[in-house]
């Protein structure tokens, strides 16, 4: 049996929410916006969006496709108004696919028999831009864009009509410059050591993280009370499986990877749970925050141990 450290385990955030730093580690990203970025109040954000093309009548779509690619960027129309232009990050075609009943009764995709009959161009673009993160979306290029929203990309020999199909947010580069330079501290001074855990998803990141809180003195108030001042230090280890889609070959994996922030195994669950039993002999931490609902197990058999 461990010691005290996983008698206490909690899905509620503990302490210094480790956990919400879990949030804060996937592809930090410095993108330029060339035209016209909204500015609303708040920190300016990299973002990701990703926009579906389907069916755009085409000579030859793998030539247009070569051409999108070339070009590295696209304007962004919405409603007919030009909004500025992104970089394209990534361009690829989407083949189309049907469904196939099996004379076992099973039911499968196949690729569609007929696509080669039809000269259209059905392809995924990735942009990467600046942008404001709101309630209403994101807002990039002075228009707020949300999974669903038409858009239409312009080049020079192209403007097409797609469909955002997903936007992804990181934190704010000069904030993650800034919060990186800090020196690190000494955690055997620390008053109160938490961990958080992230198992991710197949082709997602799965994460632990731990937090350290330091005393560094008293805050004076109006009423002549004191209250106490806290600095926090994180230490985070991240996880992928083998067969992510994701490129591993380029930045930041390719980075992360040799510098051992991000560890490639195909059992990353188990190498999560050992990972916490041996730092919890080490660090002491209090306590363990994770998401009920997708690391419930992960949870019991920590507690088992």
């Amino acid at each position: 049996m461990l010691d005290r450290q996983f008698q206490r385990l909690n899905p509620v955030d503990i302490g210094a929410a480790a956990a919400v730093l879990l949030a804060a580690i996937g592809v930090i990203w410095s993108p330029k916006l060339a035209g016209t970025v909204a500015k609303a109040t708040g920190g300016i954000k990299s973002v990701l969006v990703t926009v579906d093309v389907k069916a755009i009548p085409a000579a030859d779509p793998q030539g247009l496709l070569n051409k999108i690619r070339a070009e590295g960027k696209t304007s962004l129309v919405i409603r007919n108004q030009p909004h500025g232009s992104v970089n394209l990050k990534q361009a690829t075609a989407i083949s189309r696919r049907v469904v196939v009943v099996l004379p076992s009764g099973k039911v499968t995709t196949a690729p569609d028999p007929n696509a080669s009959g039809f000269s259209t161009l059905d392809a995924r673009f990735i942009l990467q831009g600046e942008g404001q993160v709101t309630s209403g979306g994101v807002v990039l290029g002075n228009q707020a864009l949300k999974i669903g929203s038409p858009i239409e990309l312009e080049g020079a020999s192209y403007r097409i009509n797609g469909v955002v199909s997903n936007v992804e947010w990181g934190i704010d580069s000069q904030l993650w410059s800034i919060a990186s330079q800090h020196e690190p501290k000494d955690w055997s001074n620390a008053d109160c050591i938490t961990a958080g855990v992230d198992i991710g998803g197949r082709d997602d990141l799965a994460a632990v993280a731990y937090c350290a809180r330091f005393p560094d003195g008293y805050h004076d108030l109006p009423d002549g009370t004191q209250k106490p001042i806290f600095k926090y230090d994180f230490r985070v280890q991240s996880y992928l499986y083998p067969d992510s889609k994701r490129d591993l070959t380029q930045a930041p994996w390719y980075d992360w990877l040799r510098s051992g922030r991000l560890i490639k195994n195909e059992f990353v669950i188990n190498e999560i749970k050992k990972k916490l039993i041996l730092d919890a002999k080490d660090l002491e931490f209090a306590g363990i925050a994770y998401d009920q609902y997708n690391a419930q197990q992960l949870g019991e058999d920590l507690t088992a141990e």
